[in-house]
């Protein structure tokens, strides 16, 4: 992007010697001394002066050579930049859906940062509207427009309809109103929700969840359970609020709504993961394999 003789001049201005310049260079003296020559004909300015020690720079050499070197940096900068983008369009793309209550970064997570991992996909967001008809449109365009999203999984539920990949567990959480007693402790357990009304979605949704009701239900029998459609929104923490109830919710939404504070329920905790179609294309199929890498690298832990 540069006459390489703007690099010959800069490099003998810094080695204060043809001689020096041209070792570096692989070349003879002679041949850097007739491109400097060349450069200051082309330039009609006399860059250097010859003397014993070498060469030295004159005041239009001086002010040559400082623009030179930024010429030389701006040029390598965008020569590296245009090699990235080459890279990054040849690279196939990814359209993660993503909504406040689905973050994309249980995902991305898994890679920025990491200089040491170069993630070969692109990866484009595609917003959505959480609840029944936002989640329900994105699941109808799965494979088709969309190609994952991230969420815990129903499994009782979509699991004839997508497939699922693992990536963790959050823990089972309540969000409580701030102005709720409850809210000053820093864990709950199940005996603390007793004599409460509690928000959760409906039995046959999640197994996990359904564990966890089951054990309400045969152990705390005072606790009083309001059904919720699985497709939660944020009118649900507006009902929690309002109604000075609990909400079951996982950890990721702590900071979904400032009224309220989500506390850990004991051991209990819901698995998330990436779901996708189940009729793939080549390319999210080589996606998961890549997230599914990153993980068993993650929890082999650094190499030895």
């Amino acid at each position: 992007m540069y006459h390489p003789q703007i690099r010959t001049f800069v490099l003998a201005a810094e080695c204060g010697s043809f001689s020096k310049a041209a070792d570096k260079l692989y070349l003879s003296a002679v041949s850097v001394m007739k491109q400097i020559d060349s450069l200051e004909k082309r330039l009609d300015v006399k860059l250097v002066e010859r003397n014993r020690q070498g060469i030295s720079l004159t005041p239009a050499g001086e002010g040559i050579y400082q623009a030179a070197k930024k010429v030389i940096t701006i040029s390598e900068d965008a020569r590296e930049k245009a090699v990235r983008l080459e890279k990054k369009s040849a690279r196939p793309t990814i359209y993660l859906a993503t909504s406040l209550l689905h973050p994309s970064q249980e995902v991305t997570k898994l890679w920025e940062h990491d200089d040491e991992v170069d993630f070969p996909f692109n990866i484009d967001l595609v917003p959505f509207l959480d609840g029944k008809d936002g989640l329900f449109n994105i699941l109808e365009k799965l494979g088709s427009g969309v190609d994952c999203f991230v969420s815990t999984f129903p499994d009782k539920l979509w699991k004839n309809q997508c497939s699922f990949l693992p990536l963790g567990k959050y823990r089972c959480c309540c969000a409580v109103p701030c102005v709720h007693p409850l809210a000053e402790k820093k864990q709950l357990k199940l005996e603390d929700l007793d004599g409460e009304t509690l928000l959760m979605i409906k039995r046959g949704s999640s197994k996990e969840l359904d564990n966890l009701r089951n054990d309400l239900v045969s152990h705390h029998s005072q606790v009083t359970i309001i059904d919720v459609p699985y497709l939660y929104d944020a009118s649900l923490f507006n009902r929690c609020v309002q109604m000075g109830c609990l909400l079951e919710i996982p950890e990721i939404w702590g900071s979904v709504h400032p009224s309220v504070k989500v506390l850990p329920l004991e051991d209990y905790t819901l698995t998330f993961g990436i779901i996708y179609a189940k009729e793939s294309s080549v390319e999210v199929q080589a996606f998961i394999q890549a997230v599914s890498a990153l993980l068993e690298r993650d929890q082999d832990g650094p190499a030895q």
